[in-house]
């Protein structure tokens, strides 16, 4: 049994109601938007640093420490320091051939390396110092 349509005038019934009701017959002459051809996935470019971006290597001083050269009292996972071997407990005693005598010698010590660049680092962990090679990184902040 076909199921009858309520008369009224068409004019008052919109486009897209209207080919609804009848299906394409009768519908105006409308395509659908063609679709967007997907995005072929590109990888993401390499980070680079702000050009303002201050050298760091992830860790936090320990302040209080009262040692010769800079004591690392915590190492951000997965920054530069954690990545060379830096841990907690250690003293920076030398950054890329300058001395670290304090916070304030590492601080500038780190100012003058260039954000990229491995260098050697000398660290003290308990009574043995090694050497090791640091990717200088950049500090948050």
């Amino acid at each position: 049994m076909m199921r009858r349509m309520p008369k009224f005038p068409l004019s008052l019934v919109p486009a897209a109601t209207f080919s609804l009701l009848v299906g394409c017959a009768g519908a105006p002459d409308t395509k659908p938007a063609p679709t967007p051809a997907p995005t072929p996935a590109v990888a993401a470019p390499a980070e680079t640093p702000p050009a303002d971006a201050r050298p760091g290597l992830g860790f936090m001083p320990d302040y209080e420490a009262g040692v010769d050269g800079v004591a690392v009292g915590g190492v951000r996972e997965g920054g530069p320091a954690a990545k060379a071997g830096i841990q907690q407990g250690d003293v920076i005693l030398v950054l890329n051939g300058i001395r670290v005598t304090d916070a304030q010698s590492y601080t500038e010590a780190l100012d003058e390396q260039k954000v990229g660049a491995t260098v050697p680092v000398q660290i003290l962990r308990g009574s043995e110092k090694l050497e090791l090679k640091v990717t200088i990184g950049t500090r948050r902040r």
